[in-house]
């Protein structure tokens, strides 16, 4: 399968997953809950990938922050990172029983990173409403997300309406999602991987 940029790759559980960041603007995003001693931005990127980012952005109900190198790198949750060149991340996978991540999205815009199933040594693309089937309509029969955007930045730009043809979302990539209600959006990822 075709993953627009070079894919990751698996390099064993004991190191990870390489993820390759493009030159320029990308979203990021992991779908697995990483080492609790390798979690945060600054493990994940060594300090020579590091020289060649630019910038990351959050977005988080409604704003806009810089993210610390301390933060966390959490499942369910894409970064913006501009990068220089091309850089690459190291996500090393938890070895912790873990559930499936969990994540509470308000009405309105929020910028997520999907978490599909490890099947055969990789995550995979999944169609678009079978990863945001927990979102698709809210407690009391409510409509959840009506829309689901994947800007172009070095990943396939288009945009989904609810009811148009279904698109794939990507693994390690970030999408824009509208929600008409608030609601609980479950990833599909557990660790140890098998």
């Amino acid at each position: 399968m075709v993953i627009y940029g070079p894919p990751a790759q698996d390099v064993g559980e004991e190191e990870g997953f390489d993820v390759i960041l493009q030159n320029g603007w990308n979203l990021f995003s992991t779908p697995i809950l990483l080492d609790s001693s390798r979690e945060t931005l600054l493990d994940i990127f060594s300090t020579e990938e590091q020289d060649k980012i630019l910038i990351i952005l959050g977005y988080e109900n409604g704003v806009w922050y810089v993210p610390s190198g301390s933060d966390s790198v959490k499942p369910l949750y894409a970064l913006y990172v501009r990068v220089n060149g091309t850089a690459t991340a190291v996500l090393s996978p938890s070895e912790q029983v873990s559930s499936p991540p969990v994540r509470a999205l308000p009405a309105g815009v929020s910028l997520i990173g999907p978490a599909q199933p490890y099947e055969s040594g990789s995550f995979n693309a999944m169609p678009l409403d079978q990863a945001l089937i927990s979102i698709r309509e809210v407690a009391g029969g409510l409509t959840g997300y009506i829309m689901v955007v994947s800007p172009g930045q070095n990943q396939p730009g288009w945009g989904y309406g609810v009811g148009g043809p279904v698109k794939d979302l990507l693994p390690f990539k970030g999408y824009w999602v509208v929600m008409e209600n608030p609601d609980t959006y479950f990833g599909f990822t557990t660790t140890p991987l098998s």
